[in-house]
C-alpha cells in the first residue's frame, strides 16, 4: 500500500514539474514578444518624431528666413539624447537594453535642442538665414 502512495506522489511531482517547465517556457516566449513589440513601438515613435521635425524644417527652409511653424511630436521612452546639428536630426534611445539611433539627413543646416524626456510636446521651428532653428519654447 505504501509503494502505491509513494509511486503516486512521484508521478504527481513529475507531472507538476513538466507543467511548470511548460508554463515557464510560455511565459518566456510571452515576455520576449512583449519586449519586441515595445521596441517596435518606441522605434515608430522616434521615426514619427524625426520625420515630423525634418519635414517641417524642410518646408520652412524652402519658404525662407522668418517663416515659423510648430509640430506636435511624441518622444519614445528611454531617450539618451536628441541631436539637431548641422544637417542631421537624430534621436538616440535605449530599446531592449540596446541603444538605437533613428535619424534623417537634411540638405540644409538645422540647429537647436529638445528635452530628452518621454512624452508629447510642441516643437517650434523658425527659418533663419541659412538654417532652421528648433526649440521646445516659442520665440514669439
Amino acid at each position: 500500500m505504501r509503494k502505491k502512495r509513494a509511486q503516486s506522489a512521484v508521478e504527481m511531482m513529475i507531472i507538476l514539474a513538466v507543467g511548470l517547465a511548460i508554463l515557464i517556457g510560455i511565459l518566456n516566449i510571452f515576455f520576449k514578444a512583449n519586449d519586441s513589440f515595445s521596441g517596435q513601438l518606441e522605434s515608430k515613435k522616434a521615426r514619427a518624431a524625426v520625420d515630423a521635425v525634418a519635414d517641417a524644417a524642410g518646408m520652412l527652409y524652402q519658404q525662407g528666413a522668418g517663416s515659423k511653424t510648430r509640430v506636435y511630436v511624441t518622444l519614445p521612452e528611454n531617450v539618451n539624447h536628441i541631436n539637431l546639428t548641422q544637417r542631421l536630426v537624430l534621436i538616440n534611445f535605449n530599446s531592449g537594453g540596446n541603444p538605437r539611433d533613428v535619424y534623417r539627413s537634411l540638405d540644409f543646416n538645422i540647429s537647436g535642442s529638445l528635452p530628452a524626456d518621454e512624452g508629447s510636446l510642441w516643437v517650434y521651428l523658425e527659418s533663419r538665414e541659412g538654417y532652421v532653428q528648433v526649440s521646445s519654447n516659442s520665440t514669439g
